[in-house]
């Protein structure tokens, strides 16, 4: 597993939680300054890509398992926003410039730009299926993208500036962040599920499950809220001044947990556990990076049993469609070899009267051949005999 950071000092940051005997620590595995300003989101797909953004305008691509450089896409005229991937398919970049950009993974094609808002873009979201999109914008406006068109499909007028917006795990609940409050949205219903005031300002936000939020604020405070119930469950004091992003995971070692980056520097681990009614947290580590965090972004990479399950599968899979396929070409080839038989008879008998025409025209040029020379000579000879007389 790897964390990785972007900072206000142009760098990104990555290090690996290592386990030393009982105890967890964050050691650095790497560091990149390829940006050339304040670097506001990143984001890592499943197959160890990752994408970062920032007042640069330029997204800035690397690949974790190799550790190479992909390079740079440049598209946007502002500051990008933010970052998404779609199941290691598609990514989703939004700027300042108010355009939505859609790539697609690895080739990093452009496929399509979204455009509407009048503003700038501060958040996006995708829905779990894959068809639709949130937007939030400075233009005080919530659209609603149809992905299967590439158009609008709704607008909703705002009061204020909506700084972020989220989906649910499982997609019928979505949140809107505001400087003050946090609203729930139900997919059903259409309408605000229920809102959540807060005395500081949500930075960022994350589903721990389809019911529970969990939001970190100015103050150095991370909350978790049962949006079925409009109730807390918990608070940790992190002892910072504000909390830039958090991350939810789960490991086989350590099952649920979550880590928050601060804007002095800390990085936090914090062990969740979840009860019926309540939720406990227990703080593993910490590491003090120096730096001005922003943003941050979890990569955990597929364990080798999970690629032989998978294979596994898939071969199962192909085994099926490949004698699903035989069984089909047999009874496409019953019912379909009379005709191709009665067509190729006509196609053997035509061949041979081919091949007999040509076999007699060749025989009759030789012929023809044969009877000029003979003509000649004849000639040949007369001539001869008229010189002698």
């Amino acid at each position: 597993m790897e964390v990785v950071v972007g900072t206000y000092e142009e760098v990104l940051l990555g290090y690996r939680l290592v386990k030393l005997g009982e105890k967890w620590q964050f050691e650095l595995s790497f560091t990149d300054n390829s940006h050339t300003g304040c670097i506001k989101t990143i984001a890592v797909s499943t197959k160890g890509i990752l994408a970062s953004g920032g007042t640069d305008e330029n997204i800035k691509l690397f690949n974790l398992k190799k550790r190479s450089d992909l390079g740079s896409l440049v598209h946007h005229s502002g500051s990008v926003l933010g970052v998404e991937f779609y199941k290691g398919n598609h990514m989703f970049t939004v700027s300042e410039d108010g355009s939505v950009a859609i790539w697609k993974h690895y080739t990093w094609e452009c496929l399509k730009t979204l455009r509407g808002h009048k503003s700038g873009v501060n958040s996006i979201s995708v829905h779990p299926s894959g068809k639709l999109a949130l937007t939030v914008s400075k233009d005080k406006t919530l659209k609603t993208w149809n992905l299967i068109t590439g158009k609008c499909a709704y607008t909703t007028n705002l009061k204020s500036v909506a700084d972020l917006v989220l989906w649910s795990t499982d997609g019928t609940y979505y949140a809107v962040v505001f400087q003050t409050k946090i609203d729930i949205y139900k997919v059903e219903t259409a309408t605000i599920h229920c809102t959540m005031t807060t005395e500081r300002r949500p930075n960022d936000v994350a589903f721990l499950s389809d019911t529970i939020l969990v939001y970190g604020c100015e103050g150095g405070t991370v909350n978790f809220h049962d949006i079925n119930n409009n109730q807390q469950l918990h608070q940790i004091d992190t002892e910072t001044n504000r909390i830039r992003g958090i991350t939810l995971f789960t490991d086989d070692e350590l099952c649920q947990c979550l880590i928050t980056a601060s804007s002095d520097g800390y990085l936090k681990l914090y062990q969740v556990q979840q009860n019926e009614d309540s939720i406990s947290t227990t703080l593993l580590t910490e590491h003090d990076s120096k730096f001005r965090l922003t943003c941050i972004s979890v990569y955990l990479p597929i364990k080798s049993t999970d690629k032989m399950d998978n294979k596994a599968v898939t071969e199962e899979v192909t085994e099926d469609v490949e004698s699903m396929e035989d069984n089909s070409d047999q009874e496409t080839l019953k019912k379909e070899t009379p005709k191709k038989t009665k067509k190729n008879d006509k196609r053997k008998k035509l061949l041979k009267k081919k091949s007999e025409m040509e076999f007699v025209t060749v025989d009759k040029s030789k012929e023809a051949k044969i009877k000029a020379k003979k003509r000649k000579r004849m000639m040949k000879k007369q001539n001869t005999k008229k010189l002698k007389i």
